[in-house]
């Protein structure tokens, strides 16, 4: 470790006592304190107040903070930074519970940044018996969504990752064949199925085949939640006779997807015990609060300044309400 204290200017051996702190060479005549201070002006004080403000939505974006204040945006970029600086530095994540299964809730945030694409990874651990999921640090990686999840996932302790039980998500393939090689139980989200199945079934009012996506519409929702196993086979049979009138290429292979995953949809009603949620919203709600920070922070000079922003802002929200959706009776 290099010395800080009682370093000495010159190379003579000649020194005496010049004060109490400081010491003289009686050759050359320099002085010097035996505990050096740090040279220049000393640094304002740095308060975390002005980064907590703005990223909890109570301050206005930094240009708007500028013009109240009557300074240069430099200026207050550098104070939030500073602020911002402050508010990481020991900062400790939401801890997550202990000796208590976990379920998972996994989603991806795709972001350009500085004209390429980036993917922001999200996952959230809930115990079985409650609704407070804990988010987890996220993970920023260059390129489309895919394979990285596994790194992702490789991010979560062991000893909680040893715990996990169950993994929600939008049925990605890479988690998917997560799930499978963890012998976690896998719960495709519901809301995605019908928001995909609406880009080739539309029910609007002006559209041409509104009475075919009725049918298609609940003839799916029929199988997503009924527990009677005659009304299961009833909807099963109605749909295969539906395929044949499918126009669209790409619907039918959707359904088609559908049918071949359908155990994926129900994983809810065969083990209700775990209390599982059928859809990966609140990952999606997480994913809008992050797009309400991009607008506010209108881009960032680096990666390394993109992920401390949206890793402060998830660390001071620290849990998210995931609740389960209950069998029907």
């Amino acid at each position: 470790m290099p010395q800080k204290h009682a370093n000495r200017p010159c190379t003579h051996h000649s020194v005496r006592y010049h004060g109490g702190r400081r010491r003289q060479c009686s050759v050359c005549k320099k002085t010097w304190r035996i505990r050096a201070h740090r040279r220049g002006r000393k640094r304002k004080r740095s308060s975390s107040s002005l980064a907590l403000r703005v990223l909890t939505r109570r301050s206005p974006s930094l240009r708007t903070l500028a013009a109240d204040r009557g300074k240069s945006r430099e200026a207050v970029r550098r104070d939030f930074h500073r602020s911002l600086a402050a508010l990481t530095r020991g900062a400790a994540w939401r801890s997550i519970p202990e000796e208590v299964p976990l379920i998972a809730i996994a989603d991806a945030l795709r972001l350009r940044l500085w004209s390429q694409p980036f993917t922001l990874y999200l996952v959230l651990l809930r115990p079985v018996s409650s609704t407070c999921a804990v988010i987890l640090p996220p993970y920023l990686r260059e390129g489309e969504e895919g394979a990285d999840w596994v790194l992702a996932m490789a991010r979560i302790p062991e000893e909680a990752r040893n715990r996990i039980i169950a993994l929600v998500s939008d049925g990605h393939m890479a988690l998917q064949g997560i799930a499978t090689r963890e012998g976690w139980k896998f719960q495709c989200c519901h809301f995605h199925l019908k928001m995909r199945l609406g880009n080739y079934f539309s029910r609007s009012r002006w559209s041409r085949g509104k009475v075919f996506a009725w049918l298609i519409h609940s003839t799916v929702d029929v199988l997503l939640e009924t527990t009677s196993l005659s009304s299961f086979r009833r909807a099963f049979v109605h749909l295969f006779a539906l395929l044949p009138l499918v126009r669209s290429r790409r619907g039918l292979v959707y359904l088609q997807g559908f049918v071949k995953g359908l155990s994926d949809y129900r994983t809810y009603l065969r083990y209700p015990e775990l209390q599982l949620p059928t859809t990966s919203n609140v990952a999606e709600s997480l994913n809008r609060t992050i797009r309400e920070v991009l607008g506010k922070t209108r881009g960032f000079s680096s990666p390394t300044a993109c992920y401390t922003w949206l890793s402060e802002h998830l660390r001071q929200k620290g849990t998210m309400i995931c609740r389960p959706k209950l069998p029907p009776n």
